[in-house]
């Protein structure tokens, strides 16, 4: 078993709770012009690009705005998120001072855009904790590839075996655990029926990220001293 010398966390759904204010958004900018959303109407745009959702919110309840208006809109909404009301999932606190009292650098990469999420390390002052931020639009990249791990990896000078990947999606733990590293798996509710998938991929799975400390104890991961 290698030595884990570095870490790589990915921000939705697996540090911050925010998959369920991202399923909600568009319900959320609909209702704040003052109209009553269809029923579903999450579930609905949940499993459409974020292009065909303001298509589709346009066709339906804005016919007069631009598919470009629309999706200002919507990110305005998740940036107000972000912001004001997101918190860290359980144990996400804890996880990040048992890494940073061992000394493991830690890099965050995520699929957000960074003027989305950067006001929500900084309300929860986590920034400190990573030394570097990788993005998928900054990269032009997707977690389809294993691009923004390895450049995080470069960053904080590991080797992908020597790297744990804290993932709660199924096509990023994937792509993390086929190039060479360390996959954590991370349960969230929006992990649906990839659950079984997800925890093929991973090295470690865990429940809540407030078991990790215990994982460590137990042997399933060796961190470097």
């Amino acid at each position: 078993m290698s030595i884990i010398r570095g870490a790589v966390f990915d921000l939705d759904g697996t540090l911050l709770d925010s998959m369920n204010f991202w399923k909600d958004c568009g319900k959320d900018f609909v209702r704040a012009h003052g109209i009553e959303p269809e029923e579903g109407l999450s579930e609905k745009l949940y499993r459409m690009s974020m292009a065909q959702g303001a298509l589709y919110l346009k066709q339906t309840y804005f016919p007069s705005a631009s598919e470009e208006e629309i999706g200002k809109g919507i990110e305005q909404v998740l940036q107000d998120d972000y912001a004001k009301h997101i918190q860290l999932k359980d144990g996400a606190q804890e996880t990040l001072d048992f890494l940073s009292s061992r000394g493991i650098p830690c890099a965050l990469a995520t699929a957000t855009p960074e003027q989305l999420f950067r006001p929500a390390l900084t309300r929860l002052n986590i920034e400190s904790y990573f030394c570097a931020v990788l993005t998928c639009p900054a990269l032009n990249t997707s977690k389809e590839t294993p691009l923004i791990y390895q450049k995080a990896a470069e960053l904080l000078k590991t080797a992908p075996e020597e790297t744990v990947v804290f993932e709660d999606a199924l096509i990023p733990i994937r792509t993390a655990y086929e190039a060479g590293f360390f996959t954590a798996g991370v349960y969230d509710s929006s992990c649906g029926n990839d659950i079984s998938k997800i925890r093929e991929y991973s090295c470690v799975f865990l429940e809540s990220l407030a078991d990790f400390t215990e994982t460590v104890k137990n042997g399933a991961l060796v961190i470097a001293q």
